[in-house]
């Protein structure tokens, strides 16, 4: 009952949040997985994290693998951001809403053009948890030349997924720095430094 009590409150507060209504209508309209609503930057706060360790390095070139509605790039202070997903429903609505934040939303083609660039940064942030082990690898990987590497990982007690990652194979090339999210206990943050 206490539990019940503690999900509508905490789905009340989604319905004050102004995004969550706008994302919510969005998704709705262009027939989108209303997931995207719910991971807003305000209803997530980890994004905030991972927006201040990226404003912090002070990157010039970042690309957002999987950026959905694009809250976390656009709130990145990168002199070139780059912004993928693959639905390119997705991207349309990311285009309306952050065009003026000098993203650049690439397509499948032009993504291929960057796996062969030094980028700085590459968020891999709230997706990979749906993708098997091989699957990971292969999109990750398909970028040698990434300096910093931000993935995201369910904590393995966690109910309702179906993969959890701990990015060990990164680890010939990069080194670790694993933590917890001050707001998500649920998952943990992982940053990856190319090793020299």
């Amino acid at each position: 009952m206490i539990l019940k009590i503690f999900n509508k409150i905490k789905f009340l507060q989604k319905l004050s949040n102004l995004n969550f209504l706008y994302y919510l209508f969005l998704t709705k309209i262009n027939n989108i997985d209303k997931w995207h609503a719910y991971n807003n930057l305000k209803n997530r706060p980890y994004k905030k994290e991972i927006i201040d360790f990226c404003n912090k390095k002070k990157f010039n070139i970042v690309l957002d693998y999987g950026c959905g509605f694009g809250d976390i790039i656009k709130s990145i202070d990168a002199k070139k951001k780059f912004a993928y997903d693959k639905d390119p429903k997705i991207i349309k609505i990311s285009r309306t809403l952050f065009n003026s934040n000098n993203i650049i939303f690439v397509s499948s083609k032009k993504l291929s053009d960057l796996k062969k660039k030094e980028i700085d940064c590459i968020l891999f942030i709230n997706f990979l948890h749906d993708y098997n082990e091989q699957t990971v690898k292969k999109i990750i990987q398909s970028f040698p030349l990434a300096k910093f590497i931000l993935l995201d990982g369910i904590n393995n007690n966690v109910k309702g997924f179906n993969f959890f990652h701990n990015y060990v194979f990164l680890q010939k090339k990069y080194n670790l720095e694993k933590k917890k999210f001050k707001y998500e206990p649920d998952r943990s943050f992982f940053i990856f430094k190319r090793k020299n």
